[in-house]
């Protein structure tokens, strides 16, 4: 890989003769646009690109940290989908609606008023409104000592998890 992050991916067939699904979670370079631009080439030409020629109608998803703003940094957002063509934004397909004259695209930070997890789709039906996002608290084993701000749950990440309904 471009950097110490990179992806994971799995396939799997979810049926005798259907085509494969093929899911991929990347966590990209946290400090430079053109690495994580990188990455994204990287992740298409040795994964994509390879799961398509072997198999034209394999459905994947491809989603985690990208961590690329799609609120504030337009120029970079749009580099980002031309990239991962032919994959496409599953928030872009209306997965998530936000309040009328509001953000196109949610905020999946809990500290800052940013949108940096993303979830692409190919061959693969999105419901329309079906993205949620979550706030998953850890689970420890041994409880971490109190601290003057244990006012919320401790979280898995600093990010959101999120989710979306896939339809047949």
């Amino acid at each position: 890989m471009v950097s110490l992050k990179g992806a994971l991916m799995t396939k799997l067939r979810l049926s005798d003769e259907g085509p494969h699904l093929v899911v991929i979670t990347a966590h990209l370079d946290a400090h430079s646009l053109d690495i994580r631009l990188a990455q994204l080439k990287q992740i298409m030409t040795e994964l994509v690109h390879k799961e398509l020629a072997e198999d034209e109608e394999a459905r994947i998803v491809l989603g985690g940290d990208l961590n690329i703003d799609s609120i504030h940094h337009a120029e970079a957002w749009e580099a980002t989908k031309g990239i991962l063509h032919p994959l496409e934004s599953a928030m872009d397909k209306g997965a998530y609606r936000g309040p009328e004259g509001g953000r196109p695209y949610p905020v999946t930070h809990h500290k800052w008023d940013v949108c940096l997890d993303h979830i692409f789709v190919h061959g693969v039906a999105v419901d329309a409104d079906s993205l949620q996002l979550h706030k998953w608290p850890a689970v420890f084993a041994t409880p971490p000592p109190p601290t003057a701000d244990d006012t919320e749950p401790v979280l898995v990440s600093d990010h959101y998890g999120a989710s979306l309904t896939f339809v047949p």
